[in-house]
């Protein structure tokens, strides 16, 4: 086919068009990372125990020349990145042990733009640190937390994911809870904010247990705005319980017309041999019902009752969650209060 001079010259524009436009509407996201002064474990991006974990950062950033490293916000100008992380900081009672007043100040400005954040934080070794985070996004303090923890809330950042074990982790309390414990915690109107109370679990030794090199790859690619993995991130995906369309698992009976302060306990069925837990949660609170490592008397087909009672004074929603080896499965309900 031949083209005349005319179409030729349209044709070049186009090509040229295509060649000067894309590449600048696809460009890479930055991160600013602030490192910690803690360097005894070699914890943090570019140290020497988070090889793979700063392979898979750069990575969903397109390359390590897109991350920059602080070691603090003082003079740092947060907007200037699309993106912030938040290293382990030191011991308490340690020099490094805190963020300092301007940096919280700079880092909640940067939060309220609607941009993402991740904090990490760690055990009750850190707690000057962890305080200072969690203070940030209104948190406290919980609990310690080892060993494997099964997925409670559905989200980008739990996609493909089971089970992660923290290693020598602590808890928050507030926030949104990703896991049956809450090692890790979103915050913000926009839920915007990661806290992350274990910096091992990341670590080389340890992300290789559970689904810890899942979990740090999904949060590589949530907090990295255009990350060709990262979906779009916002409530369509991350924060529809629908978005990873579970599969529903049955429960018997319809709990309505309970009285007001009636003690009451959740009734199901196991409805596979490979269930690994299950779990009712009633206004924000988790009500244990099954547990493998607890049960395993119980079987395919038995009825089951949450182990606490509940009771309450106004209807409520309810969701029952159930674990097995590679799916989570959840049945939403309503419990009407006479």
């Amino acid at each position: 086919m031949k083209y005349s001079g005319h179409q030729l010259f349209l044709l070049l524009v186009a090509f040229s068009f295509l060649v000067l436009v894309l590449p600048s509407s696809a460009h890479a996201s930055t991160l600013l990372v602030r490192q910690g002064a803690y360097v005894g474990e070699g914890l943090g991006y570019g140290r020497s125990s988070w090889p793979i974990m700063t392979d898979i950062l750069n990575s969903a950033f397109g390359g390590s020349a897109n991350i920059t490293t602080v070691s603090n916000f003082e003079s740092a100008t947060l907007t200037d990145y699309d993106a912030i992380w938040v290293d382990l900081g030191n011991f308490s009672s340690q020099p490094g042990s805190s963020l300092s007043a301007n940096e919280i100040s700079k880092i909640t400005s940067f939060i309220n733009t609607g941009k993402r954040v991740v904090l990490v934080g760690e055990n009750d070794n850190w707690t000057t640190w962890d305080n200072s985070i969690l203070s940030i996004v209104g948190g406290n303090m919980g609990v310690s937390s080892s060993g494997s923890i099964s997925t409670t809330y559905s989200h980008q950042l739990t996609q493909s994911i089971a089970t992660i074990q923290p290693i020598a982790g602590w808890t928050a309390t507030g926030g949104t809870s990703l896991f049956f414990d809450a090692v890790a915690t979103l915050w913000g109107t926009n839920q915007n904010v990661l806290v992350m109370l274990d910096s091992n679990a990341w670590e080389d030794t340890y992300i290789g247990r559970d689904d810890n090199r899942q979990f740090a790859q999904n949060v590589a690619h949530w907090i990295a705005p255009s990350s060709p993995s990262a979906g779009n991130g916002g409530s369509s995906q991350s924060d529809n319980d629908d978005a990873l369309a579970f599969s529903p698992a049955e429960i018997i009976g319809k709990l309505q017309h309970i009285s007001p302060n009636q003690a009451f306990r959740i009734k199901a069925q196991i409805q596979r041999s490979d269930a690994i837990k299950m779990v009712a949660v009633v206004n924000g609170k988790k009500y244990l019902m099954y547990d493998d490592g607890k049960h395993k008397d119980n079987a395919k087909g038995d009825f089951i009752y949450a182990t606490d009672p509940i009771r309450l004074n106004k209807s409520a929603d309810y969701t029952v969650i159930t674990y097995f080896f590679n799916q989570v499965t959840r049945t939403k309900g309503k419990i009407f209060i006479k």
